[in-house]
């Protein structure tokens, strides 16, 4: 068993953590870095960007250089005085200058934020300090929800232009990150592009030093094993780091691939894992709430299935947006691929068919034909009571009676599994009043007969609720059904307790607002039962609320 703190899953990693990984950006980093040029890393998410700048931050120090890392999220979305004013505070505070800044700012009241940071660079970094300087300016994605975004990275682009125009003094550098397209920097068509500067490209760790890396950090560890961790992940390196941590935990080293695959599939590749794995959440989250999701999907079908290559086209910004939330990269063929093996399985084809835009169903004209000709027999022909009549109501006159709830929960599920007997019993059901009706399934016997999982399966999707902008009622029955599946379980949860769970949480999400996260588990839910009308109606109603009317009028 390795030591667990080797690996980092999640954050940035320190400039000393011995599974950090180099990569040809490393180098690149540095070399513009160090000319006192502008770069540019962006990219999606969970790709080492923070941890790259901590490690050129930390070279570029011991080489002599003033280094500051400001991280624009800690910014807020303040007016623009007071955010400007923070990020040079900020900067200050790095530095470690000595300066009164409130009484600079309110000497330059005249001039505007955007040109006081110009003045603000120029005057206190560059000519006082009399030292190279390089400013790292970190989730740059943060800023583009801002009035101002485009005023602030024009600024930065008057900051390079001014500073690669002088000669005598000490280089200034810019590096900026975050999960955005370098159109989204300046997105005012009648302003002058963001096209300064060196985009740095951040690929995969490699496979020979992560193999390494992964050796180190999981020692008696068969090759084979370390092997599969990069089949699974590319070098993913949030992936990578995740599952060598999770092995590294494990009470005894994996002594093959199917140890690792095993590993895997309880990590990513359940349903759980759709609703706990953040880096999955962001992916699915992006795509399903885009305004090119179906376009998205679309072309993420085109790629996965690989029968026509789709050639990397820099231009194409429905390509562009694919690449940023990360689900597709590209090869050495300079075509798009599924970046690795745990998005291809996670995002599989039951994904897609769940999230792709639904088709009309040919097959509802027949099935109505079907009905009518069961009702015209009905009509016409009218046979005596059958064995099923008589006991079907036997069951119901138990339930109707009964004051036990464990004794009318087992008429119940005796009349709904009845042949053509269901809807009676569905209808005795929603005839309750609401307590009654979570009274059922309260302290359910794990020995229960008919088991309490087929009687939920014949009843939850009763539960509807019409207008989920309001509390629903049957939103206590649904916890008290999915308690009641809980009941006798031992490892994870059944599919169906997790749906029901996932509906709930998209319910409450969409009582408070968040529509974004609603859509989310509502996608979960239906991914384990598409076709349930109930979490298809309220699904839709996410869909009106976010004026996505094609996925509304599909779901409905």
């Amino acid at each position: 068993m390795a030591q667990p703190s080797f690996f980092t899953a999640g954050g940035t990693l320190h400039p000393e953590a011995p599974s950090y990984v180099r990569r040809p950006a490393d180098d690149e980093l540095l070399k513009v870095a160090r000319s006192g040029q502008l770069a540019y890393i962006l990219t999606t998410r969970q790709m080492g960007k923070s941890s790259l700048m901590n490690q050129t931050s930390r070279q570029l120090a011991a080489e002599g250089w003033l280094t500051a890392i400001s991280d624009l999220t800690a910014l807020g979305t303040a007016e623009p005085d007071a955010w400007y004013l923070s990020l040079l505070d900020d900067i200050c505070y790095q530095l470690d200058l000595d300066m009164d800044l409130d009484g600079w700012w309110e000497a330059r009241a005249q001039l505007t934020p955007e040109r006081r940071l110009l003045r603000f660079v120029q005057e206190q970094l560059v000519r006082a300090l009399h030292r190279p300087v390089v400013l790292f300016f970190d989730e740059l994605d943060s800023v583009l929800r801002l009035p101002f975004a485009d005023d602030f990275f024009a600024t930065l682009r008057a900051i390079h232009n001014w500073s690669v125009s002088r000669l005598a003094e000490p280089p200034l550098s810019l590096v900026l990150l975050g999960v955005a397209a370098p159109n989204d920097l300046i997105r005012d068509n009648s302003r002058t592009p963001f096209n300064v500067g060196q985009r740095i490209q951040l690929a995969e760790l490699p496979r020979a030093e992560t193999i390494a890396m992964l050796s180190a950090g999981l020692p008696g560890y068969a090759p084979a094993a370390i092997e599969r961790i990069y089949h699974w992940t590319n070098g993913h390196p949030y992936l990578t780091q995740k599952l060598g941590q999770a092995l590294s935990n494990l009470p005894a080293p994996a002594a093959d691939a199917a140890a690792v695959d095993q590993l895997v599939k309880s990590l990513f590749l359940t349903d759980q894992a759709h609703l706990q794995e953040s880096n999955l959440q962001f992916v699915a989250g992006r795509i399903l709430n885009s305004q090119q999701r179906n376009a998205l999907l679309q072309l993420y079908q085109r790629v996965r299935t690989g029968r026509r290559p789709v050639t990397a086209d820099e231009r194409d910004s429905l390509q562009t947006e694919l690449r940023l939330y990360g689900l597709v990269s590209v090869n050495d063929k300079h075509q798009l691929h599924v970046r690795n093996e745990i998005y291809r399985h996670s995002f599989d084809e039951t994904w897609l068919r769940l999230h792709a835009p639904r088709q009309p169903n040919r097959a509802l004209l027949l099935v109505g034909l079907v009905l009518l000709a069961a009702c015209l027999i009905t009509i016409f022909y009218r046979p005596g009571p059958s064995a099923d009549d008589l006991l079907a109501e036997a069951y119901l006159q138990e339930f109707s009676d009964a004051t036990n709830p464990t004794i009318r929960l087992n008429a119940l599920g005796n009349l709904l599994l009845l042949p053509d007997h269901m809807t009676v019993g569905q209808a005795a059901f929603t005839a309750l009043p609401t307590s009654e009706q979570v009274e059922l399934f309260r302290d359910v016997p794990a020995d229960l007969d008919p088991p309490i999982a087929e009687i939920i399966q014949h009843l939850y999707q009763t539960l509807y609720e019409s207008d989920i902008r309001t509390a629903a009622p049957g939103s206590d029955v649904l916890a008290a059904m999915a308690a009641a599946l809980a009941v006798g379980e031992t490892e994870q949860a059944s599919p169906l307790q997790v749906e029901i769970n996932s509906w709930l949480r998209g319910r409450s999400a969409a009582l408070n607002g968040e529509l974004d996260s609603a859509r989310i588990d509502y996608a979960v839910a239906l991914r384990l039962a598409p076709d349930n009308p109930a979490t298809r109606l309220e699904n839709a109603q996410v869909a009106l609320a976010l004026q996505d009317l094609e996925t509304a009028l599909a779901e409905l």
